[in-house]
């Protein structure tokens, strides 16, 4: 088998990779060539030079580039051994820091959308490797639309990357996409998938094809369950909601009208367990359509007044998620007619500092924010529970059955 090396879209050689080569791939973790071969002459090697995957597995596309010069121990004359680690896109995300979109912070907190945090993700790249190089590929139907807050500490766009899965429970893998026009990669987030089909058999023993077989749990601190109760948070809900607990937590109307969803007890009885997503509760992410004055914005999108949903007794307050004035939250006065807020300025009891103004921090149209210590119309708590059941439906998929390990020592 004859390999090309390439360079700037040309092909500058080609080469026998000798018997110790291997394409190593570990799911969410390792994704790389060790392609080592000897040429009678020295060609000098580049970082940034790469391979194709389809040049020597045609049904599969990637891009594979060396980051390192590689060694070259030389036995012989005419005789130089090269040893190279040819790595596909993912490491380059360990090279980029994740930082928000114009902005120069590398310890942040965002609030979105799992779709909005892997373009958060996808910007950082582009921002410094190419425009549209790339691109946020499936969202797993079952978290799309879930508002979460995340604080970033200085991490690199992999590590950003991890945490967004961990943080949604669901996995993360990468596709490489070519065409005549262009080349980008694709970031695509699943929910956690059996590794292996069913009926896949292993056996040892004569023609079994196995020298040993070992099986050990797959994760010790993930315990086998056939019923799983679900509930959310306590907040923004009115005080007519209808809770099945108290004190009043969302819900969801899961098996025989309860907050459960359950399977497989008639094959491993009933285990139960309760889980509380205190994340998960009704929420409105609006946009700052207008900036009237520096204390005073307007949402033209906002379809309900919100003076119908405040909470007796508690102050309601504007949560302010993106933008100069990120985390800040104030007092307000609404107009429903006019769409507008007038805020009460806050002043930061350390610095003297006065937020919103025009020294310390405006308001800019596109700025994101949240309304907190009020009630949501419906609409929105049916949203929320939608939500709490598909993450009740991802545990439970993570449980129904116990899962082993196999490790594998092939005759």
């Amino acid at each position: 088998m004859r390999i090309p090396i390439y360079r700037n879209g040309a092909r500058i050689l080609f080469v026998n990779p000798d018997g110790s080569s291997e394409l190593v791939q570990e799911y969410m973790n390792k994704d790389y060539v060790s392609l080592n071969f000897v040429l009678d002459g020295f060609v000098q090697l580049e970082i940034g030079d790469y391979i194709l995957l389809e040049d020597f597995i045609p049904y599969k596309k990637g891009r594979y580039t060396l980051k390192v010069i590689p060694d070259i121990p030389i036995n012989r004359p005419r005789e130089y051994h090269y040893e190279c680690i040819f790595s596909s896109n993912m490491y380059f995300m360990g090279d980029i820091q994740f930082r928000p979109l114009n902005s120069q912070n590398f310890e942040f907190e965002l609030t979105g959308r799992p779709e909005d945090f892997v373009q958060d993700v996808c910007s950082s790249l582009n921002r410094e490797l190419g425009a549209d190089k790339w691109r946020v590929g499936n969202i797993e139907p079952l978290i799309h639309g879930y508002y979460k807050t995340m604080n970033f500490d200085n991490v690199m766009c992999n590590e950003a990357l991890r945490m967004i899965s961990e943080e949604y429970n669901v996995d993360f893998y990468f596709q490489y996409v070519q065409t005549s026009e262009e080349d980008y990669s694709l970031i695509h987030l699943e929910a956690p998938s059996d590794k292996l089909p069913d009926g896949v058999r292993f056996e040892t023993g004569a023609y079994g094809g196995l020298r040993n077989l070992s099986q050990t749990k797959a994760d010790p601190d993930i315990s086998l369950k056939t019923e799983i109760r679900g509930y959310g948070s306590k907040d923004k809900l009115s005080h007519s909601y209808n809770s099945p607990v108290v004190p009043k937590r969302l819900a969801f109307e899961g098996d025989n009208g309860e907050s459960k969803l359950s399977e497989n007890k008639h094959l491993y009885g009933v285990r139960q367990l309760t889980i509380v997503k205190d994340d998960i509760k009704p929420n409105r992410v609006g946009e700052i359509t207008d900036v009237l004055g520096v204390d005073k914005i307007a949402d033209a999108s906002l379809s309900f007044n919100i003076q119908d949903y405040y909470i007796e007794n508690i102050t309601p307050m504007i949560n302010i998620l993106s933008g100069k004035l990120t985390g800040r939250q104030f007092e307000y006065m609404f107009d429903f007619q006019t769409k507008t807020f007038t805020l009460k300025p806050l002043t930061d009891p350390v610095t003297g500092f006065v937020f919103p103004s025009v020294e310390y921090g405006e308001f800019e149209v596109g700025d994101k924010y949240n309304l907190i210590n009020i009630s949501l119309p419906q609409s929105y708590i049916d949203e929320a529970s939608e939500l709490l059941k598909n993450a009740v439906q991802i545990e439970l998929d993570k449980r129904k059955n116990p899962e082993m390990n196999y490790a594998l020592e092939i005759d």
